[in-house]
């Protein structure tokens, strides 16, 4: 006889990586977007200044780590409320 368990939930831990990713995944989306629409003379400044290479890397990474980590305390948030 086959017998079905229940699957356990995610652990919050788990949960919040995925929340991270999605976020780094979308502040870098959001970062090239801006970037290479030259919204507001930004790409034009990143690529003219002394180190153009290291500017973009970190406007990039900014973007990414900004938007992962409000994302993750969101993921959090929602994770709390979905405990209550």
């Amino acid at each position: 006889m086959l017998v079905m368990r229940s699957r356990p939930g995610r652990p919050l831990l788990r949960a919040l990586a995925g929340h991270l990713a999605m976020g780094a995944a979308l502040g870098t989306s959001l970062a090239l977007l801006l970037f290479f629409s030259n919204t507001r003379n930004i790409s034009t400044m990143l690529v003219n200044g002394s180190t153009p290479r290291l500017a973009t890397m970190v406007f990039i990474a900014i973007f990414a780590s900004v938007i992962a980590v409000g994302a993750s305390i969101t993921g959090l948030i929602f994770a709390s409320m979905d405990d209550e």
